[in-house]
């Protein structure tokens, strides 16, 4: 289970650690990630949700779950899910790679949620039957400025 986006954004207000400069999370969930500096980010253990980092109107998250189906049935469900919660989602890119010798599918996507059009770039990355969700979000607007810092992000990705 996923937490409302409000109890999150709390969570980060009250309890957030800023990064003065770039440096490599080691979760106890079993991965590392780039974290660059200018975000603020709290780890949890909150149902699925391991790692929220957000900066001004930029956010990632990483969720961990267990699901031993196929990475391309996974994410044709989290499109099929996103289709149906939000009839403005429009898949704009999709495909497989690897990260860091984990198998991985990738989704650019848009969609306009409280009427702000957004860019949202996720990958689903797989170790056995752990799955790892990555989802980097911004106004569309921002996308060309951030979108080099979520590339980096996501390459930096690698499970334990």
């Amino acid at each position: 289970r996923i937490p409302s986006r409000e109890s999150v954004e709390k969570t980060i207000r009250n309890s957030g650690q800023i990064v003065s400069r770039d440096f490599m999370f080691s979760s106890g969930d079993g991965y590392q990630i780039l974290i660059p500096a200018g975000y603020t980010y709290v780890s949890s253990r909150i149902g699925a949700l391991s790692l929220t980092a957000t900066k001004a109107h930029s956010a990632f998250a990483v969720l961990k779950m267990q699901d031993p189906a196929s990475l391309d049935g996974i994410m044709d469900n989290v499109l099929v899910a996103m289709r149906k919660r939000n009839p403005t989602f429009q898949l704009d890119h999709r495909c497989k790679l690897g990260i860091n010798g984990s198998a991985a599918v990738r989704i650019d996507c848009s969609v306009t949620r409280n009427n702000i059009p957004a860019k949202l770039i996720i990958v689903l990355c797989q170790k056995g039957n752990i799955l790892f969700q990555l989802t980097c979000s911004c106004p569309r607007e921002l996308f060309t400025e951030l979108k080099a810092e979520y590339e980096e992000i996501l390459v930096s990705f690698k499970i334990n």
